[in-house]
């Protein structure tokens, strides 16, 4: 018979399948024993335990790289659930905000108080309550202070704790030749950063300008002979630690006499006069690059990453010539900078510039080390980045957030926003945050992942025409006439 065959069965009474056993009585059925029992709720305690410990871990490791970031400058205090108003403030306060240097959680600005006594005073950044004021009045009988402006303060910003130093100018009564606007002398005051304490003051040229680089005083100014002289010293004690000086005599304005600008740029000092002339030199004194009398300025000496320097050209999708160690020039860089306003020094040595793509090049010799896949197109350069855990973020014109692999360019995510005119970028070391414009007009701040670029977070502006940074704060200023301020946090 094949296996495909049929064949007929008979049912015989009798010959039913037996029916299936119920179920036995809840009581009848078999228990696991208390060892059992006991174990089991044992492996469920231990995986609680397990999965409750590796939170706290990751929880710990989040506050310790969240404490970390706490220190590298500009990355902002960690947002809440919404975007609030801190503090408030208009008047003297505002003004400081607005004009003033940063030093540590400081602020340090100048002003003329009512009975016309210039005057340095910090105010707390997280706060906005004063911590300390200094009337800095003329030292010498038959001197009289500058009326149209206060003194000019500066401090490292990059290095908390270091002096403020605050250049004082004011005329002689006695000197019947003085020009309006001309300081007839000027002096150099030195201040305590956390308690505004004199801690010294001594002459200078009335032309001088100062900066303050790391721990050095510098200042730039126009010699008895008329010629620019630049020196290094101690805040204190006045010990010089370098100079530089040019032969050739500076411009004399006939108005407001010799001229002079003098700014740090990172952590290189440039000089500029009013006739065009330019010197760029290195933080020990060394000139890395000048430009002479009525020479055309094609390209400005900006900061790149790891102290180094660059000549920019922003013609076109701009390039950037690359100045080496000795100062000559170096290769010749398409894009512009990409400046990070926030830099962990991850992913050291490299220098990074920007057009259509993101370009990495070796910081010493210029070398190309990788280049991002096309992002842009060109017209308006990735300017403003964040650089994090070895992440390198930026924001477009486009709307268009993107974040690399810092050591290899590839793209790690993409996002996109309803761009505003602001392309700034921001950081609380969780999250990207740009400005971004809303069905109405108006504008929100919003908040994406440093992971994955997926939105967590979104905060209604007051109404405010600038929004700035300055510490671990972000800043509304309501109305350019007004010295009105608004702390976000």
């Amino acid at each position: 018979m094949g296996r495909g065959d049929m064949q007929a069965v008979e049912l015989v009474p009798g010959d039913a399948p037996d029916p299936v056993p119920a179920a036995p009585p809840e009581a009848d059925r078999p228990r696991l024993g208390r060892r059992a029992r006991r174990r089991l709720v044992v492996v469920a305690l231990v995986l609680c335990a397990a999965l409750v410990g590796t939170q706290l871990v990751l929880d710990a490791r989040e506050r310790t790289r969240l404490a970390r970031l706490a220190t590298v400058p500009h990355v902002l205090a960690p947002l809440g659930d919404a975007l609030e108003v801190r503090w408030e403030s208009d008047g003297v306060v505002g003004h400081l905000v607005r004009t003033g240097v940063r030093s540590g959680d400081l602020l340090v600005g100048t002003f003329v108080g009512d009975d016309g006594v210039p005057t340095v005073r910090a105010v707390r950044a997280p706060t906005g309550e004063q911590a300390w004021s200094t009337a800095l009045g003329a030292s010498s009988p038959g001197a009289v202070l500058d009326p149209g402006s206060g003194p000019a303060c500066q401090a490292d910003e990059e290095r908390p704790g270091g002096p403020v130093v605050c250049l004082v100018t004011g005329v002689a009564e006695v000197d019947g030749d003085a020009r309006p606007g001309v300081p007839s002398w000027a002096e150099v005051v030195v201040l305590e950063p956390t308690t505004g304490e004199v801690l010294a003051r001594r002459p200078t040229e009335p032309s001088t300008r100062v900066a303050v680089l790391g721990e050095a005083l510098v200042r730039a100014r126009g010699d008895e002979s008329g010629r620019l002289l630049v020196t290094a010293e101690d805040p204190l004690t006045g010990t010089e630690r370098w100079r530089f000086s040019v032969p050739e005599p500076l411009a004399v304005d006939r108005s407001f006499g010799v001229l002079l600008s003098l700014w740090v740029t990172g952590g290189h000092l440039q000089i500029a006069e009013t006739q065009g002339r330019t010197w760029l030199l290195s933080p020990d004194g060394r000139l890395l690059h000048a430009t002479t009398t009525g020479s055309e300025v094609v390209a400005w000496p900006e900061a790149l990453r790891g102290g180094r320097v660059g000549l920019v050209s922003y013609e076109g999708s701009g390039s950037t010539r690359l100045l080496l160690e000795d100062g000559s020039p170096g290769p010749l860089l398409p894009g512009v900078p990409a400046f990070t306003s926030v830099d962990d020094g991850s992913a050291p040595g490299l220098v990074l510039t920007a057009d259509e793509r993101f370009h990495a090049w070796d910081a010493r010799t210029g070398a190309a080390v990788w280049q991002s896949e096309r992002i842009g197109d060109g017209a308006v350069p990735w300017t403003d980045t964040i650089l994090l855990d070895g992440a390198l973020y930026g924001a477009d014109a486009s709307g268009r957030i993107v974040a690399l692999d810092a050591a290899t360019g590839s793209t790690r995510w993409t996002a996109t926003f309803t761009p505003s005119a602001d392309r700034s970028v921001w950081t609380d070391g969780r999250m990207v945050l740009v400005l971004e414009l809303t069905a109405d007009g108006s504008r929100r701040l919003s908040g994406f992942a440093l992971a994955d670029g997926s939105r967590v977070f979104t905060g209604a502006l007051p109404d405010v025409e600038v929004l700035t940074s300055s510490g671990r704060l972000l800043f509304g200023i309501p109305d350019f006439g007004s010295d009105r301020v608004l702390a976000l946090g």
